[in-house]
């Protein structure tokens, strides 16, 4: 690890990777020829860049102008940043209401799509005499803030980023902010530092649009009028008299031999005033006669694009240079006088009708042109408005049959037949919980791809909804770089611009970054890609400096964490600021008295944070009350206020300042999720302001870094949209206020700026797609990283590491010299001896990680897909159709409050609460059902049939109110979350003007952590002892082997290096007084003897009850007593906690790490008090002294294991077989050696997705070394749990004999109670004297018993989807439950077990008031590593097809079910569909050898009956 990392750190990685390398000089891969000729270098540092540069236009929105600019005496640079305004742009445009889509595409009759062996035509407007251009007019002005960025080429021969550079040029970064804030920017939000960080990998060189020197035929002439040519002679623009200026610099780029082109070289929309559109312009003025002419359309051989050229000159070029899209549309719509023109014909090959080549030879070029022709009045536009040109190149996809298609997924016949299929599918993937206003969720189902010249690539998607009706969307510049594909969900934003809203036309929806041609402004429409996948703004922020290492980031996740001053002082100023934003809602004015008491309360929260940041807290006192508080104090005084008189801020990007004050603060650190936008983020504060005369409702972004970044602009933009999400209300701009200086600036809302987030967002969304279904193909799967050539920042990137390591594995070149980093091969020569295994491996176990990942984390997606009653009914996750009906504050915890909430009306159809998967204690969201999701979090505190309670630490907003449509100022309305609440009755009817729904969170987070614990083996070793830079890098600390990559793991694993152990003759690492051992038997003897005397590591294999636990507990005291350090581990938080147990009586040294609710409480006295630790080395001394420190395998991310100065001399993993080997590799780095202790006969590592338990995921570390090296696992086959019979079914499952009883009383044990034949008489009903099947069945000496009831017709299993229950063996638990009792059995002695979940929802719903007595329900799995004197397993599956279910066949676990009891084991099941699991014949063979087997009779259910009283407790209904 090399992050905070010293130079003498680095160079000892480096040392030792150098070192390692020369493990095997003989390996092939080692030679110094290097394989020449492989692969060309990546030459990174010189690599040349074409930066953008972003030339300002106008703003949307009300404005007030100073009238036309003159223009004088001025720079270049100011006519580069001067916008041109559009003849309508100068206009007030009002602000239009929320457009409603409702998607009214044209619904197919069919869902299939049409094939046609026709090419459509396309329409050519004829050009009149009387035809008039619409001119464009600018004016300059500088008021207003820049609204558009217009993508350019920067010559290659000018630009001024130079990769060559030892260091990063962080110019754009070291600003004062005080300057900053005088002399605001008026660079767009995007700087030249983002030039290359937006990267698109379908775009390749033919895409780009460059100016080209253009000859017309001679012998074709268009006439327009005189007025176009007049126009057109005289016409001036800015980017002409910038020609004039520069002179024509145009430069043709340098081809690149990537395919993959970044975003820095998008083509923008074309520039009017190119000379080459001037020249046609004034050629087209010439004539308006075509004399026997044919313009035609073709493509040439590769399908790159279209020409227009002449048949008596097919070499000549194009008449038309379509780069100038505005003025093919003004020429296009011209309304015709004269309708006798020659015909065009246009020759439009069909790729839906072509066929692989395998099929089909290719045919003749001359016979592949399909010629239409079309009438002069089919060919004129009907729409003056056209910027898609599909009107006028007739691009129509109603039945699929698309026109000037160059790249096509082409569908075969077969496919064809399955479009019905396809389109349900994508019918379900449209839907979603909530439709909202002015947006469109969508899902591809073609893609359609164009290039025409001068207008680079186009994309045409025929889309369809969610009732599926199927639509057309147009992208353009810059959005059509995206790599998107057929299948994908998209969301549709309408901007207010929009003048085609989608209920309105069939007309395509455009995506563009250009304007509108008659009103001057952008559409403001914006796609949202994968909208599901919600993405932090800090994540969009990192991703903006490079690409790669934002990647990086996101899919490998180090839990080794560096303490940090500057960031836990940030948190100190954030919380100082929102507090006294708080405060001065109640008050006058803000005092320095509250400042000084609130500092030193925040102080004393975090000094633990201070001190392992070795420092004091006086000095980080007097620091902020320097740096930051004097500014905190004038800002809130100035600023918040109802009078916005005096207080002026900046408004970026312009030269003017606005009068604005903060009237109310809403709240604080809001936390909003948004399935509208893709995003997701904590807003530091939500306030509203008084701006000249109007109000808004705008996120204020808070600061406390020394350096203005364009990432914090980033965050801004994103939070003004999560801001319109949750409240519907517009957001014009935000506020971004740093701490070290008193004032603020103000970021209007503009397009470009939003589009641009919104393109990298969508960016970084597609490398994250895989974690939206699950996947189940065997293809290897790729992370899709971008490649290192791409990535910029190198020398200076915190991931610098593991981008080189991570080139170094999933590159394809035999050698490691195909590129020319500084310093690669130090980081990557430890990987070539032995460079085939290691991509193997690493590729092997990523491809697993990625699609266990898929399967985890697809289920997230799901609260915001499936409305409130279907995933209440459906899954039982959420309870629907809510209201509060009570609402007070928290009586017991400060700052909560207390929510009850009941169905808004009685609906017989939806279930009582009690029947959800909802119980006490959960974790939940609470939304409404309109389509805000995750108001506020909570934890349930009650529940009953009717009524549930819900604790949260937020208020719920007040805020969904009917607001009227006519309000010019709609925050009023908006209420402050933040002030106690007067009057509870009001503040419940206002909360329920909608109502709500509570989801549970089962939220299922990333693999990264996992994916990162692979690498890490991969990863340089770090040599120990070297002086490491710490905390505030007052002193240095020594380096520890954990600190860099797990080499001896991956010898291990990869190289497959053989344990070594000192020989019996020999003393052991440790040495003990072996009569501690005198009560254990031979193999827990041998056990503990080979583990101290391991070099590397030992296992031992606990068998069912074999005493493991106390195994380990033992080796732990023997190995503290001789000095040794140890980490316990395991996956779950109960093994940790009962090998602890067994040393409540020892005097060890030890900590226990994890949140206290998941913690025993005789255990938590172990946890650490850090709040008495008083100095940064107390703290180190107390951390190095510790002889165990207990954790779970993920709660290794603690501040401990990155300070302590050495490893653990031991790690000791209990449960290793249930542990996934990817994550058993993250707490084994921290230890020498390690032990582990597990069985893998019993329940393996929890794998969801088939595909990769197939390949190898579900075999666990445990399971891989023992194979592979079995003298270095000792057995413990001496149980002490089971009585004889059941040891019996667990050798014949699993074990083939070699478990055996460790004494005769363990053997014999039953489970003891009254005689059941004559206790039950009593309950027996009348007729059914002789009936006595139940005291049978709990008849002590019959320790094991499978109850089968196939002669009982009524019992029979339900299946609704993948919930299957069967009530009916719910009704005989009951009996034998109701029956044990009365004889006398307590409920702590009973288990009751099913391998089904939705069966255990049933019997803990029926049985759920014994479970206070001690009755536990669990499945086998909860119930692994616990037992009780008797278990109950309901087997469910019983149907008429004899279908026994896949569960079955997993021995492993019958076997842990079994195995749970002691003394009685009754099996409750249907022998005929049982008996049908192949996998289990012999077992059922078994039970009846041994008369284990009991047939019920038909009756059976009518033979007892127990107290009512018993009854309906058992059942949880209420008497």
């Amino acid at each position: 690890m090399t992050r905070g990392m010293s130079e003498n750190g680095k160079r000892a990685i480096s040392n030792n990777a150098t070192k390692s390398s020369e493990i095997n000089p003989k390996d092939p891969t080692t030679t110094g020829d290097n394989n020449k000729g492989t692969n060309k270098k990546m030459k990174l540092a010189n690599k040349r860049t074409r930066p953008y540069s972003f030339a300002p236009t106008d703003t949307i929105g009300k404005r007030k102008t100073d009238g036309p600019g003159v223009l004088k005496s001025i720079s270049v640079s100011q006519v580069r940043n001067t916008a041109p305004i559009g003849k309508l742009a100068n206009k007030q445009i009002s602000k239009p209401d929320t457009i409603q889509p409702e998607f009214e595409f044209q619904t197919p009759k069919s869902n299939k799509l049409q094939n046609s062996d026709e090419a459509r035509r396309s329409r050519v407007t004829h050009i009149t005499k009387n035809s008039k251009m619409i001119k464009r007019q600018g004016k300059l002005g500088e008021s207003s803030p820049t609204e558009e960025v217009v993508w350019q080429y920067d010559p290659a021969g000018k630009s001024s980023f130079n990769k060559t550079a030892s260091t990063v040029d962080m110019s754009d970064e070291i600003d004062i902010i005080d300057n900053i804030l005088r002399n605001p920017s008026s660079t767009p939000l995007f700087n030249n530092r983002l030039r290359g960080i937006l990267d698109f990998n379908n775009m390749s060189e033919s895409n780009k649009t460059e100016p080209k020197e253009k000859s017309i035929p001679p012998s074709i002439h268009i006439t327009a009028s005189e007025d176009i040519a007049n126009l057109i002679e005289n016409g001036r623009d800015i980017d002409e008299i910038l020609k004039d200026v520069n002179g024509n610099s145009s430069v043709k780029s340098k081809s690149s031999p990537q395919k993959s082109q970044r975003y820095k070289d998008i083509p923008s929309s074309p520039v009017m005033a190119n000379e080459e559109v001037l020249e046609n312009k004034r050629d087209l003025s010439e004539s308006h006669n075509i004399k026997n002419e044919e313009i035609r359309v073709v493509s040439n051989a590769e399908g790159d694009n279209f020409e227009a050229t002449s048949s008596k000159d097919k070499h000549q070029n194009s008449l038309i240079d379509s780069s100038d899209d505005d003025l093919l549309i003004q020429i296009f719509t011209q309304k015709s006088q004269s309708r006798t023109s020659t015909v065009k014909q246009l020759a439009i090959p069909n790729p839906l009708m072509e066929e692989k080549k395998d099929r089909q030879p290719k045919p003749d070029s001359n016979k592949n042109e399909t010629v239409v022709t079309k009438s002069l009045d089919d060919l004129l536009s009907s729409d003056p408005f056209d910027d898609s040109l599909l009107e006028d190149l007739e691009v129509q996809m109603k039945s699929t049959e698309i026109n000037h298609t160059i790249e096509r997924t082409v569908k075969t016949n077969e496919e064809d037949n399955n479009i019905d299929t396809m389109i349900n599918t994508y019918k379900g993937r449209a839907k979603w919980s909530n439709d909202r206003p002015g947006v469109v969720r969508l899902v591809i189902i073609t893609i359609t791809s164009m290039n025409l010249k001068g207008i680079g690539e186009q994309k045409i998607l025929l889309c369809c909804d969610k009732e599926g009706r199927q639509g057309k969307v147009i992208l353009r510049s810059p959005w059509v770089y995206l790599n998107i594909k057929e299948g994908d969900v998209i969301n549709i934003i309408l901007g207010k611009n929009e003048p085609h809203p989608i209920n309105s036309t069939n007309r395509p929806t455009i995506l563009t970054d250009r304007k509108d041609i008659k009103t001057g402004v952008p559409n403001g429409n914006l796609l949202v890609l994968h909208p599901d996948l919600l993405l932090s703004a800090t994540i969009i922020g990192t991703a903006m400096r490079c690409q790669r290492s934002s990647a990086i980031q996101l899919l490998f996740k180090d839990t080794r964490g560096d303490v940090s001053l500057p960031m836990t002082i940030g948190n100190i100023v954030h919380e100082l600021l929102q507090s006294c934003l708080k405060y001065k809602l109640t008050h006058q004015n803000l005092t320095n008295d509250f400042m000084e008491q609130k500092l030193n309360e925040l102080l004393e929260i975090y000094s633990f944070a201070i001190i392992v940041c070795d420092e004091t807290i006086d000095t980080v006192r007097d620091e902020i009350i320097k740096t930051h508080s004097s500014n905190i104090l004038q800002f809130i005084n100035k600023f918040v206020s109802e009078d916005n008189f005096g207080r002026y801020v900046s408004v970026s990007k312009t030269r003017r300042t606005d009068p604005i004050s903060i009237t109310n603060i809403i709240d604080i650190e809001e936390n909003i999720w948004s399935p509208t936008y893709g995003f997701k983020g904590f807003l530091d504060a939500t306030v509203t302001t008084r701006n000249e005369k109007t109000n808004g409702l705008v996120p204020l972004e808070v600061k406390t870094g020394k350096l203005q970044s364009t990432a914090h602009e980033a965050q801004g933009s994103i939070y003004t949209l999560l801001l319109h999400d949750r409240y519907d209300i517009t957001v014009d701009y935000f506020l971004l206020y740093y701490t070290r200086y008193p004032e603020m600036t103000k970021f209007p809302y503009t397009f470009q700026s939003v589009m641009d987030v919104m393109m990298l967002r969508n960016i970084v969304a597609n490398l994250l797609q895989y974690r939206l279904t699950e996947i189940h193909t065997h293809d290897v799967t790729t992370l899709g990283i971008p490649s290192l050539e791409e990535c910029r920042y190198c020398e200076m990137c915190n991931d610098r590491t593991e981008s080189l390591v991570l080139h170094a594995l999933l590159s394809d070149c035999v050698s490691l010299d195909d590129i020319d980093v500084s310093d690669y091969h130090e980081f990557v020569q430890h990987l070539k001896p032995n460079l085939s295994n290691n991509r193997t491996f690493f590729k092997k176990y990523n491809d697993l990680i990625t699609k266990e990942e898929s399967s985890t984390t697809c289920r997230n997606q799901q609260l915001f897909l499936k409305d409130s009653v279907t995933r209440e009914t459906e899954d039982g996750l959420a309870l629907s159709h809510l209201v509060i009906s009570d609402f007070s504050p928290d009586e017991k915890l400060d700052e909560y409050f207390i929510y009850s909430f009941t169905r808004y009306t009685s609906n017989d159809e939806l279930p009582l609460f009690t029947h959800s998967q909802i119980y006490l204690g959960d974790s939940v969201f609470i939304s409404d059902e309109v389509g805000h999701f995750v108001l506020a979090l909570g934890s349930i505190v009650e529940i009953t049939n009717s009524l549930i309670v819900v604790r949260t630490k937020r208020q719920l907003l007040t805020n969904r109110q009917t607001l009227p449509t006519n309000s010019q100022d709609m925050t009023q309305f908006v209420r402050s979350v933040l002030v106690p609440v007067i009057n509870a009755s009001q503040a419940v009817q206002s909360q329920n003007v909608v109502t709500y729904r509570i989801d549970k969170n089962n939220i299922q987070y990333d693999m990264s952590t996992a994916r990162f614990n692979l690498l890490n083996i991969f990863l340089p070793p770090m040599i120990p002892g070297i002086d490491l830079e710490v905390a505030n890098k007052k002193r240095t600390r020594v380096s520890k082997i954990s600190d860099g990559g797990d080499e001896k793991m991956r010898k291990y694993l990869v190289d497959n290096i053989k344990p070594t152990f000192i020989p019996a003759d020999q003393l052991p690492h440790v040495v003990f007084d072996e009569r501690c051992l005198d009560l254990f038997n031979e193999n827990q003897v041998k056990a503990i003897d080979q583990a101290i005397r391991c070099n590397d590591y030992s296992l031992i294999l606990g068998m069912p009850g074999t005493g493991k636990t106390t195994v380990i507990a033992e080796l732990i005291r023997i190995l503290a007593a001789n000095g040794k350090s140890i980490l316990l581990t395991s996956y779950t938080h109960s093994a940790v906690d009962n090998i602890l147990l067994k040393l409540l009586d020892s005097d060890i040294n030890m900590v226990r790490l994890g949140s206290k609710m998941k913690i025993n409480r005789q255990t938590q006295k172990y946890m650490p008090k850090y709040d008495e630790i008083k100095s940064y080395d107390e703290f180190i001394e107390m951390i190095d002294n510790l002889s165990v420190v207990a954790t779970t395998c993920l709660g290794i991310n603690d501040i401990l294991f990155s300070l302590r100065t050495k490893d653990f001399d031991y790690v000791i993993l209990d449960e290793a077989s249930q542990v996934s080997l990817p994550v058993a590799l993250g707490p084994l780095r921290y230890g020498e050696k390690f032990i582990m202790v597990g069985d893998h006969f019993q329940l393996p590592p929890l794998v969801k997705n088939d595909v990769a338990r197939e390949h190898g995921l579900e075999e666990s570390l445990f399971k891989i070394l023992s194979d592979r090296h079995p003298e270095s696992m000792v057995e413990l086959a001496y149980q002490y749990r089971m009585c004889g019979d059941i040891v019996k079914l667990s050798n014949y499952l699993i074990y083939e004999g070699k478990l055996k009883c460790g004494t005769e009383d363990v053997y014999n044990q039953i489970l003891e109670m009254l005689n059941p034949r004559e206790t039950l008489q009593q309950f027996k009903r009348p007729g059914f004297e002789n009936g006595c099947w139940l005291s049978d069945v709990l008849n002590p000496e019959e320790k094991v018993v499978f109850i089968d009831y196939d002669k009982i017709s009524v019992i029979i299993e339900t299946s609704d989807g993948d919930n299957i229950t069967n009530v009916g063996e719910v009704e005989l638990i009951k009996l034998c439950l109701e029956g044990m009792l009365e004889c006398g059995v307590i409920c702590e002695d009973i288990g009751v077990m099913s391998l089904y979940r939705a069966q255990l929802r049933l019997l803990k719903r029926k049985l759920s008031a014994y479970e206070t007595d001690g009755l536990e329900i669990l499945t086998a799995d909860q119930f692994q590593g616990r037992d009780k004197k008797c278990i109950i397993i309901s087997m469910v599956r019983c149907n008429s097809e004899l279908h026994g279910g896949a569960l079955l066949k997993e021995l492993r676990r019958v076997n842990v079910a079994m195995t749970r009891a002691k003394s009685k084991l009754i099996i409750v099941g249907s022998k005929k569909t049982i008996g049908s699991v192949k996998e289990i014949h012999g077992f059922m063979n078994l039970l009846e050898e041994n008369k284990w087997m009991y047939t019920l009779p038909a009756d059976a259910l009518d033979v007892y009956e127990f107290a009512e009283t018993t009854k309906k407790r058992l059942t949880g209904d209420e008497v």
